[in-house]
């Protein structure tokens, strides 16, 4: 699943509790990724994943 959209719209609050309720419900931790693009060190690694989703 990915989330999109303008900034400062609650995106990542919104992903933080969908988390939440999975690992509430059950799910394991080493089941669920979260990887946030904005961080600089995965920034580089955006423009690769853009290259090879196209």
């Amino acid at each position: 699943m990915s989330i999109i959209g303008p900034r400062r719209t609650g995106k990542t609050y919104f992903m933080y509790q969908l988390i939440s309720n999975l690992i509430r419900s059950g799910i394991d931790k080493s089941r669920l990724l979260y990887i946030d693009l904005e961080r600089e060190p995965l920034a580089i690694c955006d423009s690769a994943w853009r290259e090879i989703l196209k």
